[in-house]
């Protein structure tokens, strides 16, 4: 795959379009309501009905609970104010868009596995190919990005651990 194909990274979630957006909203609502021992499904089931992607709704479901359990490191979600985009959100978004673009799975593991073993990443691949299709068939596309390197996320140790799902070492 030629590199000309990828968009750069963003770095404002107010700078991406609505699906990506939505992708990430709803990443950190799940997170946010796991951290606050909460049910959102009901909201999370309304945001994806009304952006015509009914089936996405639990497909990330399953995602963010597989990413949740097999997760070897803590994953950066930031909290749902928050303007910026976390390497480990644009990873989520990644894998997406490679569906997305008809690319295999040699294509999407590169953005799981910053935190995902191998048995996870297999696992993975159904939830992240149905909220592909759901998102494709509601006509909201999203742009291919590149992997970001394991190297350019935060260190555990660098950051406060409110922002983070995974293991706590």
């Amino acid at each position: 795959m030629d590199s000309s194909e990828h968009l750069p990274n963003s770095d404002e979630y107010g700078e991406l379009p609505f699906s990506e957006q939505l992708i990430v909203w709803a990443v950190r609502f799940w997170v946010q309501a796991l951290k606050n021992e909460t049910n959102v499904q009901s909201e999370l089931r309304t945001a994806f009905k009304l952006a015509r992607a009914p089936d996405g709704h639990p497909a990330l479901d399953d995602l963010m609970t597989i990413i949740t359990v097999s997760a070897q490191q803590r994953i950066d979600i930031r909290c749902t104010k928050c303007s910026s985009i976390s390497p480990d959100e644009e990873r989520i978004i990644g894998a997406i868009a490679a569906w997305q673009h008809d690319y295999d799975e040699s294509h999407i593991n590169p953005y799981l596995s910053a935190w995902l073993p191998k048995a996870a990443q297999r696992v993975a691949q159904t939830p992240i190919k149905q909220l592909s299709c759901a998102l494709s068939k509601a006509g909201l596309r999203l742009r291919l990005r590149k992997p970001v390197k394991v190297e350019a996320a935060r260190t555990i140790s660098e950051v406060n651990g409110e922002n983070y799902i995974g293991p706590r070492h």
